[in-house]
């Protein structure tokens, strides 16, 4: 598997914040390929400021945060951003809850999400190792799978495991989001919410952080941390750090049912389930 060269100290040092991006406007599921939008410079409608590939730095014509912020995965600077304003969510959304059709963006020291053409954006214009897949798998240009048309024979469609295409829809007591969905787990997790949940506020939905083996946020009471696999050393420790809090059971089930891999980590931060 291709993987750009990262700084594991550096990993080390990322942290997880709160917030979502949606893909409004745009015209496919992100990857590889001129169509993905008309102008690199405004993917999906988000304008992106990159002066020496040609994308204008925006001052004043950005609102808000401005056009700045999008540092490497290894925690550089950049003189490149987006202009936050232009995303539904304003780019608050923390990288653990990205919905299908988003990846992550390294927005000072957390990973956003954003619609997968942003990534696609940067990639296209040589701007690499900003961003990774919404299973938080660094970021490589290839192509997000089409939804499932089948769901695995251990999952009922609609039972609040998997999601997506023929896995059907999460359950209504669920956040509404597919989240994971990428290159490596072609099919997306359902994201659990607790009793202290807003359905509507992302930055409530139960989530956890493991940095060098310990916990920096833990889940409550007996649930376990919810973190996507990969063979990748890099890609571990950033899915460390921004996994899901869930019950011991339904982890398990998607340890068992995920293609690609799911790991669920106990109150020590160790393998209790899964990979």
């Amino acid at each position: 598997m291709r993987r750009p060269g990262l700084v594991m100290g550096a990993l080390l040092a990322l942290s997880c914040g709160g917030s979502l991006a949606t893909s409004e406007g745009s015209s496919m599921d992100g990857g590889s390929g001129d169509a993905a939008f008309a102008d690199p410079c405004r993917p999906a409608g988000a304008r992106i400021c990159a002066p020496e590939q040609g994308c204008a730095a925006l001052g004043a014509a950005c609102p808000g945060a401005g056009c700045t912020n999008v540092d490497t995965l290894a925690g550089g600077a950049t003189p490149d951003g987006v202009c936050w304003s232009d995303l539904a969510d304003l780019g608050d959304v923390a990288c653990a809850s990205c919905d299908d059709g988003q990846s992550c963006i390294r927005r000072g020291s957390v990973l956003r999400c954003v619609p997968n053409e942003v990534c696609h954006a940067f990639w296209a214009l040589g701007i690499r190792n900003v961003c990774t897949y919404a299973d938080k798998h660094v970021y490589d240009d290839r192509l997000l799978p089409p939804e499932p048309t089948s769901c695995p024979a251990t999952t009922v469609p609609g039972s609040g495991v998997l999601c997506g295409g023929a896995c059907a829809s999460c359950r209504p007591d669920q956040a509404q989001r597919c989240v994971g969905r990428s290159p490596d787990h072609p099919v997306g997790i359902c994201e659990p919410l607790n009793p202290q949940s807003d359905v509507l506020d992302p930055a409530t939905y139960p989530t956890c952080s493991i940095v060098s083996g310990q916990y920096v946020r833990s889940c409550e009471g007996s649930w376990v941390c919810g973190v996507f696999y990969s063979d990748a050393p890099t890609d571990t420790v950033i899915a460390k750090q921004y996994g899901l809090c869930m019950q011991l059971d339904a982890c398990t089930n998607l340890a068992n049912s995920l293609p690609g891999g799911f790991g669920c980590y106990g109150a020590q931060a160790t393998l209790v389930a899964g990979r």
